[in-house]
Formats: structure tokens, sequence, C-alpha cells
């Protein structure tokens, strides 16, 4: 898979940039599962991530057949913590970031979106 075109948010959960479509892929242990969006749906998915971040608050968006939860609550014990939950049917993936590791992800989205387009 072309890494180049790769959006990571972290080592479990990216992005892949293919020519005007976006697959969204988690993994978990062995497993990948790959959600399909347009590039209009990772938009919304971003805008999501962008309000929260700015907000430093819980933005959440049911979106096709899965629920994407940006929560960037301040913390007490970690004010840098990021959490990004992913929820489909038969699966739920959850990892941590930093605030600056999202701000980047959003970031590399909207460079190589533009650079595809």
């Amino acid at each position: 898979m072309n890494t180049e075109r790769r959006i990571r948010v972290t080592k479990k959960l990216y992005f892949q940039v293919p020519k005007l479509k976006i697959d969204l892929v988690s993994l978990v242990d062995d497993d990948s599962r790959t959600f399909e969006l347009a590039i209009p749906e990772a938009r919304i998915v971003f805008q999501s991530m962008k309000r929260a971040l700015e907000s430093r608050q819980l933005d959440q968006i049911e979106f096709k057949e899965f629920v994407w939860t940006t929560d960037c609550r301040v913390h007490a014990d970690d004010q840098e913590r990021v959490t990004i939950q992913l929820k489909s049917a038969n699966r739920s993936v959850q990892t941590v970031l930093r605030r600056a590791d999202l701000a980047a992800t959003i970031s590399e989205f909207e460079h190589k979106l533009f650079a595809a387009l």
C-alpha cells in the first residue's frame, strides 16, 4: 500500500488517500477494516476533529456505518491527551495521541487532499 498517501493518526488508525476517495483503515491486532469515504465525507470527519481540537471539547459524528468521536477535553492528569474512538456495528477502536499529533494529522490531510486534487 502506498504510504506516501497515508495520513497517520496513530500506528493503529490511519487514512489512506487513493484517487478522489479516502480509505479509513482501522487495525485491531492482525485484523483490519476499511471504510471507503468520498472526499466530502472525509472532510466532515476532519472538520469534527478540528472542532474538537480548537474547542478542547468532545465532538462526535454519526456517519455512514460508524460513529467517530474525538475527545479533546482537558484532563487534569494529562492536558495534552486526545482520545479518538471509531465504532461500527461489530468493532470499536480507540486510540490515544497528543494534541500536537492531532493538529499535524489535520494539517497533513489538508496538504495531501489539495495535492491529490
